[in-house]
């Protein structure tokens, strides 16, 4: 599946993820999933998965999405943490929603309507949210990485 039913974003690592620091990072990545309410969360060898949301407000950061994979990428001693996320579910919820405001006001386009408020802004919302999500986890492993680096280097 594609856009708009997976959307894709990169954020770039300031710090160098090797082998020895890579559990570290996705400890952190998973962490951090948990804080925000993500259900089933799962550490692969270089990613990071959740599906869906525990809170049970449909409102909820995690609500909006059906699952998402953080994934560390290195390139020549860059890495770069990829953020893929589906909305399958909302595709789904939100024509039938639309067709149902269709049929009870009588007008296709009550209905065409519905579907592009509900299903657009939530959407749009969604995206939003969760680029500054990936943004956020960018900077606190940032953050971390340094501390962590400087650690690993005091106890050398």
């Amino acid at each position: 599946m594609s856009f708009p039913f997976t959307v894709t974003y990169s954020s770039r690592l300031t710090i160098s993820v090797t082998d020895a620091n890579k559990t570290h990072v996705l400890g952190c990545i998973h962490d951090m999933l948990l804080k925000k309410s993500a259900k089933a969360v799962t550490v692969g060898s270089y990613e990071v998965g959740f599906k869906g949301s525990t809170s049970p407000w449909r409102g909820s950061l995690m609500g909006s999405v059906d699952k998402g994979i953080f994934t560390l990428i290195e390139k020549g001693g860059i890495t770069i943490l990829t953020y893929k996320f589906y909305f399958i579910q909302l595709f789904i919820v939100t024509p039938i929603m639309g067709l149902a405001f269709g049929l009870f006001s009588r007008s296709i386009w009550i209905g065409v309507g519905a579907f592009l408020w509900l299903g657009g802004m939530n959407w749009v919302i969604a995206i939003v949210r969760h680029h500054a999500l990936l943004q956020e986890i960018s900077e606190q492993l940032n953050n971390d990485l340094a501390t962590y680096e400087g650690k690993q280097s005091i106890k050398s």
